[in-house]
């Protein structure tokens, strides 16, 4: 029996048990998602999109991978410059946090850490003074302790923990397989999990 974690909201546990359609539910369920793809193409009113979701919902199934394609560029190019920004603002107090935590899981103490992640970042093209480096540090580190999974900083931690794990493991399977760095070039799409990042203080 499956057990559901406490802290996760109802909203987010609540979901369909995936449902074994008979020959003739799954040819109606695609027919009904090739409605909603044409009508989608065709006109790219996002509604269709919608109804393609809660049909997939509704019917117990998988969403297509068109659905999650579509979407993924309707939500993308209709987000806001302001909402663009305010994201890559986000990313750049993520992208110094990052430096400072990790330089400290290695053994640095704070100031060291600091000192170091300078240069580190103006290697990675995101320069920053120590003392604007040290506020997004504290900014996020204090978010994610006491906010947890409600941390606006949550999500693109975890997924920057995520995707360089993944890359990390590439690397070594390539490595074991005895492939040479140049050889082959691939793009690495994280899952949709997002842990809880562990802050260390």
């Amino acid at each position: 029996m499956t057990t559901t974690p406490t802290d996760i909201p109802l909203k987010v546990t609540a979901r369909p048990i995936f449902k074994q359609l008979s020959a003739a539910e799954n040819a109606e369920f695609l027919r009904r998602q090739a409605e909603f793809e044409a009508a989608y193409r065709r006109t790219g009113e996002p509604l269709a999109l919608l109804d393609a979701l809660r049909d997939a919902w509704w019917s117990r199934q998988t969403v297509p991978g068109w659905v999650l394609h579509d979407i993924g560029n309707a939500l993308i190019s209709a987000r806001t410059d302001k909402a663009a920004e305010r994201d890559r603002d986000r990313m750049r107090h993520v992208q110094r946090y990052i430096v400072v935590r990790d330089l400290r899981r290695k053994g640095h103490t704070k100031d060291s850490a600091l000192d170091q992640a300078v240069e580190v970042l103006a290697k990675q093209r995101a320069a920053a003074v120590r003392g604007t480096i040290e506020k997004s540090y504290d900014k996020v580190e204090r978010s994610l302790k006491q906010e947890k999974h409600e941390s606006e900083f949550c999500y693109h931690v975890a997924l920057a923990d995520e995707l360089r794990e993944q890359r990390f493991r590439f690397q070594q399977k390539r490595s074991a397989d005895g492939a040479s760095p140049g050889q082959t070039s691939i793009v690495i799409v994280p899952r949709r999990r997002v842990g809880l990042p562990n802050p260390i203080r």
